[in-house]
């Protein structure tokens, strides 16, 4: 037996120490899904269409089911997106998201791609679902949304949008389905009932000769200040017929009133502005760029980067560049000083001889910038601390421009594993297969958010658990991988400060739970600071026989991010002045943990545990212990979440009992079995065996 997950992270950890006489990381690093299939492929992927939508009845927990999506990710597993905001005007939640079919009778061997909004507006507690966009052959992808309503609309289809997304093209000149990278695909929604305008540019127009350089994840941001009603989008460009390497920034603007549109690489952003690749193809130290405006109409554009000439390994700054002219051209980065964050971490007890960077796989990954007041900013990111080259401490900072003067100062420490977050199992699709944990490419899922009425600043991170969690025996076995007996997961973080503050509030930890919280969001505006939403996926329990993680307890299925696997998009609300956990009771069941039978049964007056044998072929047994009297019911659900069976339904008294059913006349697959008492209900899977 072994404890997996640790292993690899100290596989992966300390040899990335090691460099020259000092402790310094190599972020050079690979993306772990580009490096891991080639994308078109990765497009091409049959889904798996067999999913358990009825997991449970969703609504019962905080956290609330908006949709599922096929796809991970190619939604909000990458950084340098933003498919999640809030036009404050309305009141209006607005999530974006892409997903990809084969449509029977039309053309099922290839593609269709689809683009697909969700808008709420009473907070999160009831959405409404518009398919906006669907193209044959044409597969849109890491999908970003800006929204205005200079006319106080109140329906969200009357709001004026702009979506942008890589999109890949089917060609079969060579006789095969192959899905090209086309660059980006804008698409202009001026109202009237989510009618669009077509927008495909493979790369920014101006300074690109041969459009060489081409769109890839956009980070969006709109302005309907005095410069009139401006849609802006900014990010990371891909070489033609290159899907891995990084360097140059693409800006583009979109004016709704003059009909101003344009895009190009800024002198400022050119490759030969920040650090050069030392890996090759594949790599970059190149961050991902951050966009945000002013009351005024100014747009800024913030990266963490290795600016020229200072490029060694600590020299990694935050800086912002500023536009006055709607992006048409840009100031030059204003950029702090690495020697700050060295006396930061003086300061801290920490010795920046022995290093200090900005660590991980991804140490560039973050939504965290956000603009105050004209030339006043923030962005939020970690730090390490070196006390020794066996020691070191992690911590989110704030990096703060005010009155001319670059400030830094701390938001929360982590409490469990210091590096990284590799939480993300995939399948490598070698030719034998197998499980392996790579880093999600948003890292620690840092963002910051500030209110609608400019009072409040709201950081969000994820973290590990500082323990690791015991499996439940018989110990799973992953896919070439061999057995594990634990695994670290994660929790959600947040912590604010007033705008006209210094100090931010204690982190507080909205999960504390076992559960593996992923791919989880906030708006870059929230409603106010008792209205804060949150989106996270959850994978769903996996129905198809063939999948080999079909074995896998649940609580390891919701590891697993993949091509062809659907997830729940959850979303809930949290008071940050009067927090509250807002784990889901309903879908949040870790089945597969040692001596936990459910996250909340330890609140209610019953215990249902694993029933034997599973899988079953013919008799069954469900045992439960029942803390008072009362009415029980235990039924059977399939895949479908149709019920098949009902075990008991009956008053019971309290005691530790064993409800027994025969299974010899189900067909073999997926089942869930459900105990029901004063008004609770756990879930459980069961798998029927021939």
């Amino acid at each position: 037996m072994k404890r997996f997950f640790y292993t690899m992270l100290v596989m992966a950890v300390f040899p990335a120490l090691l460099y020259s006489q000092g402790i310094f990381l190599n972020e050079a690093d690979n993306s772990s899904a580009q490096n891991h299939k080639n994308e078109s492929e990765l497009l091409k992927i049959l889904p798996e269409v067999s999913y358990d939508k009825q997991l449970a009845p969703l609504t019962q927990g905080k956290f609330k089911e908006i949709g599922i999506t096929i796809d991970l990710i190619f939604n909000t597993y990458y950084s340098g997106v933003t498919p999640f905001v809030y036009e404050p005007n309305s009141g209006t939640l607005i999530y974006v998201q892409t997903d990809r079919i084969r449509v029977p009778n039309v053309d099922s061997s290839a593609l269709t791609g689809i683009i697909v909004l969700y808008t709420s507006q009473d907070g999160g507690e009831n959405w409404q679902t518009h398919e906006i966009y669907r193209k044959w052959g044409k597969v849109p992808v890491n999908a970003s949304i800006a929204v205005l309503n200079p006319n106080n609309e109140t329906n969200p289809a009357n709001f004026k949008y702009v979506i942008s997304t890589r999109f890949f093209q089917l060609n079969r000149s060579t006789g095969t389905d192959n899905y090209e990278n086309k660059g980006g695909l804008f698409l202009l929604y001026e109202g009237n009932n989510f009618t669009y305008f077509e927008y495909p540019e493979p790369g920014p127009l101006s300074n690109n000769p041969g459009t060489n350089q081409r769109w890839s994840m956009a980070n969006m941001t709109a302005s309907g200040a005095k410069n009139g009603n401006y849609f802006y989008a900014g990010g990371l460009l891909t070489p033609a017929n290159e899907f891995i390497q990084y360097g140059y920034y693409g800006f583009g603007y979109v004016g709704l009133d003059a009909a101003d549109v344009g895009s190009s690489i800024p002198a400022q952003f050119n490759y030969d502005q920040f650090k050069p690749s030392t890996g090759g193809l594949g790599s970059s130290f190149t961050s991902q760029m951050n966009l945000d405006v002013d009351a005024q109409g100014n747009v800024y554009a913030a990266v963490n980067n290795h600016f020229k000439p200072n490029t060694e390994d600590r020299g990694r700054v935050v800086g912002v560049a500023k536009s006055i002219d709607n992006g048409k051209t840009f100031s030059e980065f204003n950029k702090m000083s690495a020697s700050i964050i060295d006396d930061f971490v003086t300061f801290k007890g920490g010795n920046p001889t022995i290093g200090v960077s900005t660590p991980g796989s991804y140490p560039y990954s973050s939504n965290g910038f956000r603009v105050i007041a004209e030339d006043e900013y923030s962005f939020i990111y970690r730090i390490f601390s070196f006390t020794s080259q066996q020691s070191y401490d992690t911590y989110i900072v704030e990096a703060y421009r005010k009155g001319g003067q670059w400030g830094m100062r701390e938001i929360s420490t982590f409490s469990g594993n210091k590096w990284r977050i590799p939480y993300v199992i995939q399948d490598t699709n070698s030719i034998t297969q197998t499980d392996q944990f790579f880093d999600n490419s948003r890292q620690h899922e840092v963002q910051l958010a500030i209110t609608a009425d400019g009072q409040y600043l709201v950081a969000k991170w994820m973290d590990n658990r500082q323990d690791l969690v015991e499996l439940a025996t018989p110990y799973p076995t992953l896919v070439g991988s061999g057995q594990i007996d634990s695994m670290l997961t994660t929790d959600i973080f947040y912590s604010y400060r007033p705008v006209n503050g210094t100090q931010w509030s204690p982190a507080y930890n909205l999960t504390n739970d076992v559960w593996m919280n992923k791919g989880t969001w906030i708006p870059n505006i929230v409603p106010s600071i008792n209205k804060i939403p949150v989106i996270e996926h959850a994978t769903v329990r996996f129905t198809n026989p063939s999948n080999p993680r079909i074995a896998y307890p649940y609580f390891l299925q919701n590891f697993v991010v993949e091509a062809s696997i659907r997830n729940h998009i959850l979303v809930a609300t949290f008071d940050g002045l009067n927090p509250g956990n807002i784990r889901n009771e309903a879908i949040q069941v870790p089945e597969g943990v040692a001596g936990v039978s459910s996250v909340d049964e330890v609140n209610y007056n019953f215990r249902l545990f694993n029933m034997s044998p599973n899988p079953v072929n013919n008799d069954g047994y469900i045992n439960y212990q029942l803390d008072a009297p009362g009415h029980v019911t235990i039924d059977i659900h399939n895949s479908l979440g149709q019920k098949v069976m009902n075990v008991r339904n009956a008053f019971t008294d309290q005691g530790l009992w064993q409800a027994n059913f025969s299974a010899s006349e189900l067909p073999a697959g997926a089942y869930f079995y459900t105990l029901t008492f004063n008004g609770k209900s756990v879930t459980k899977p069961m798998h029927i065996a021939r």
